[in-house]
């Protein structure tokens, strides 16, 4: 191959990794579409509100990838906040799918952390009522049943690490005034827009 080949070949070569890696990089940082859990605690949800202290309500879809990351931040929410929050996490599961299909990595992996419970939450019920489109969507409600936070605990797509959604939450249950109430969920659609069934 003489050298102007070459330089042909590293030059398309080069372009597809960088497109590559754009496109990589576009799927992690783009959040799911924009939705907030109701401002006051749903009076048709079946989930047991925390008259005493903070209730917390994560929504997720057990096949996605994307919310091992939640789950993790969650297990450092749980251990800052010390027993002063009560969390609930629902997992979506479809009328067509066994409850095997519910109780996978994902839910062994939010059953390891201390002070949270795992629901299945059959055709999507719970995560309808509190309006949540994308798993790992959260919400925060105070005693009186106010709404405090609602969004993401991830920085972006299949990631942990410092980010304005776990720091609202624990600033929140220890009684701190937050400057912002909501942050983006970066998680797979919990219902496919088309048929409102599973989506993965």
């Amino acid at each position: 191959m003489n050298a102007w080949l070459l330089r042909v070949a590293m030059t398309a070569w080069l372009g597809i990794v960088a497109s590559g890696l754009y496109i990589l990089w576009d799927y992690e940082t783009s959040p799911g579409k924009s939705s907030s859990s109701p401002a006051l605690w749903p009076a048709e949800t079946s989930i047991e509100q925390n008259r005493t202290g903070h209730t917390l309500v994560m929504l997720l879809h057990p096949q996605c990838a994307c919310s091992r990351a939640s789950v993790d931040e969650l297990a450092i929410v749980m251990a800052r906040t010390r027993g002063r929050l009560k969390s609930t996490l629902l997992f979506y599961s479809p009328a067509s799918k066994q409850i095997d299909w519910t109780r996978g990595e994902l839910w062994r992996r939010a059953k390891s952390v201390p002070g949270v419970v795992n629901l299945v939450d059959r055709e999507g019920r719970e995560a309808k009522i509190f309006r949540a489109i994308n798993s790992g969507h959260t919400a925060l409600y105070n005693s009186e049943g106010e709404l405090l936070f609602s969004g993401g605990i991830t920085p972006s797509r299949a990631h942990s690490g410092s980010n304005r959604g776990r720091s609202a939450i624990i600033a929140a249950v220890h009684g701190k005034r937050l400057n912002y109430h909501g942050s983006f969920v970066f998680g797979c659609d919990i219902f496919s827009p088309q048929s409102g069934v599973e989506s993965l």
